[in-house]
């Protein structure tokens, strides 16, 4: 028999889920082609919405404050509105007391007994997977990082321009394209909060980096960088932009053999 938490095949008891990026969603076709190949074998593959309460509120706090739902039997369904936890469990707007209360659920475990986690994470869904990890080491046995997005806040002046950047600042939003396309007013404290977590995640885990040699909004050397100081990480360098659209059957053969599934 092969379902989540079965010991055949993988990490004993692993459960897997893919963390999205920026301006993404479960949706995406990365999530939806790594999932029907994890299922297709039996193991169920969770897509948490991490855009909480909204892309236009998006925090790391709130995403991290979201995996911590998802680890304790929360939301983790396939796509929206299932994966958004239930209106009780949302962050709010962030401020300084939920960045407190998101490193104070460094030390909250999760469901006693519940299977560790494989996760995937894509661009800043990469950060934020390193991130979780970091804050929970027990809870997660594998990292695969696609084009991860870490030091996000140092390179927002350069992607959107230093004058765009103060602007967005003294407005407190900047309407930029959302999930889907979608033109929304992303608020300031995006970045207020994401100043208040570390540039660089430092997970203890296996890591395996696949970062396609044409990224231009996350250069590669930020990855090779990262791994050649860790000894328990590996990195595959493909030849594809950030989006990594083009690398998809080789992300979901790696994925599957690096987990073992």
């Amino acid at each position: 028999m092969s379902s989540e938490g079965a010991s055949s095949g993988g990490p004993p008891a692993a459960r897997f889920a893919y963390v999205h990026g920026f301006a993404s969603g479960p949706l995406s076709r990365k999530a939806a082609r790594l999932a029907d190949a994890f299922e297709a074998r039996g193991r169920p593959f969770h897509r948490p919405d991490l855009n909480i309460p909204s892309f236009a509120e998006l925090t790391f706090s709130g995403a991290l404050a979201a995996l911590d739902a998802l680890d304790r039997g929360g939301a983790g369904g396939i796509a929206p509105p299932d994966d958004r936890p239930p209106p009780a469990e949302r962050a709010a707007p962030a401020d300084d007391a939920l960045v407190a209360a998101a490193k104070d659920e460094a030390s909250a475990p999760g469901v006693p007994g519940a299977p560790p986690w494989c996760l995937v994470g894509s661009s800043m869904g990469g950060y934020l997977a390193g991130r979780w990890a970091e804050l929970h080491p027990e809870r997660v046995t594998k990292l695969l990082l696609l084009c991860p997005g870490f030091g996000l806040v140092a390179r927002w002046p350069d992607r959107i321009g230093a004058e765009a950047f103060a602007r967005w600042e003294r407005d407190g939003h900047m309407t930029i394209p959302g999930p889907g396309g979608v033109e929304t007013a992303l608020h300031w404290r995006f970045i207020t909060d994401a100043r208040a977590h570390p540039p660089i995640p430092e997970p203890r885990c296996p890591t395996l980096v696949i970062h396609g040699t044409r990224d231009e909004v996350v250069p590669i050397e930020s990855s090779r960088s990262w791994v050649a100081g860790r000894a328990n990480a590996r990195l595959i360098e493909v030849d594809d932009g950030h989006d990594l659209i083009d690398s998809l059957d080789r992300i979901v053969a790696e994925a599957l053999s690096f987990f073992e599934v």
